[in-house]
């Protein structure tokens, strides 16, 4: 103990009382009221940091405008097919056009089909980074030997009597087997060689692009197209696939979705483009700069293809894909229009399919027509 402390306390046995000199109590006072004032001052002034801080933060992390100022579809359809595609086509490219959309129509040809479809999938995907791509298909869908999707122009006949009309009625005009097998293989005639476009072969031209882009897909098995996608970045044999996915996503800045009429080893029969037709013409909100999502526009077709279920062959429901992510929460189609269009006072929108120019194939018809590949 030190002689100040000793010094402090009373020796009772003396009588003496020794303390310290102790500091005046209106000092004390004023020393405590200084000190509890920067005590108070210190937790205040954390909370006022904490709040500007967080009001900068919201104001530098804003999310940008997830809207496109420009969209642009390209609709294919092979040059030849069986199926009536000719209303089908028309009324989604008035849908779309309705909305302020860029529509371009294409055809896949008949003759070296694949090269042509990519060197017109690279002319269109250009990079844009205000602008959403659509590419929609419409058409025949197969599964290949491996269990992927495969874009078929057409099926032979499997009816036997479809055959010998045809040979019957062209057999006198030329005589020969050799002039008969050119009538049969004619570009125009069903029995002509099948043109065959396979998903996984075309993917890589699509995810590679450099913008954002919605692939469409109106035909059997078009989920298949997901597998497919999905696995042109899947490294090592598969292995580690989805950790490798996750890390491309991340550094990945364009967006890709899928819709499809259906998943695989699905047949599908003349209803999604009538319930996009109809979504999109009537249901789509009018003010301008409007948008809904691609969820949303899944959904709502969806509302539409359930009415159809206990017909004789019930269509099965659209199915939604995200391909590829990036930062945004969701794709987002705009409306550029500032006004509904009326794209067909003519029509309701219940099934534009049914209504072909200039065919007489009656909806009982076309229902008996589904949209898988050859030999499915």
């Amino acid at each position: 103990m030190s002689d100040q402390s000793a010094k402090s306390r009373t020796d009772k046995g003396k009588g003496d009382h020794t303390t310290v000199d102790m500091p005046d109590k209106p000092k004390q006072e004023k020393h405590k009221k200084e000190k509890h004032k920067k005590e108070k001052h210190k937790k205040e002034k954390p909370k006022k940091d904490k709040a500007e801080k967080w009001k900068f933060h919201s104001k530098k992390s804003a999310k940008p405008s997830e809207d496109y100022k420009k969209v642009k579809v390209m609709l294919f359809t092979f040059e030849f097919s069986e199926l009536s595609l000719k209303n089908e086509t028309r009324n989604v490219t008035r849908a779309f056009e309705s909305l302020g959309y860029e529509v371009l129509l294409r055809q896949i040809k008949m003759d070296n089909a694949l090269d042509n479809v990519k060197e017109q999938l690279k002319e269109f995907l250009n990079p844009q980074n205000d602008t959403l791509f659509i590419v929609h298909y419409n058409g025949h869908g197969g599964i290949t030997e491996n269990n992927m999707l495969s874009l078929v122009s057409h099926n032979y006949p499997d009816n036997v009597e479809d055959l010998w009309r045809m040979i019957h009625r062209n057999w006198g005009k030329h005589g020969d087997q050799e002039g008969l097998t050119t009538i049969l293989r004619n570009e125009k005639d069903p029995f002509q060689p099948i043109a065959e476009v396979h998903w996984s072969d075309i993917s890589p031209t699509i995810m590679d692009a450099e913008c954002d882009t919605l692939v469409i897909l109106d035909c059997c098995n078009a989920g298949l197209a997901a597998v497919s996608s999905q696995n042109v970045h899947a490294l090592d044999g598969g292995k580690k696939r989805n950790a490798k996915l996750d890390e491309y996503e991340k550094e990945n800045p364009y967006r890709k979705e899928l819709i499809g009429a259906c998943g695989w080893d699905i047949d599908t029969r003349n209803h999604m483009s009538s319930a996009l037709f109809k979504v999109m013409k009537v249901e789509f909100p009018a003010p301008r700069f409007s948008t809904m999502s691609t969820p949303t526009l899944v959904r709502r077709m969806n509302y539409s293809l359930v009415q159809h279920i206990g017909e004789r062959r019930s269509p099965p429901q659209a199915v939604h894909y995200i391909l590829q992510r990036n930062g945004k929460d969701k794709m987002t189609l705009p409306r550029l229009n500032g006004h509904i269009v009326d794209i067909d006072s003519s029509d309701d929108g219940s099934d534009p399919a049914n209504e072909v120019e200039g065919d007489s194939e009656s909806a009982d018809e076309l229902e008996d027509n589904p949209r898988h590949g050859p030999g499915e």
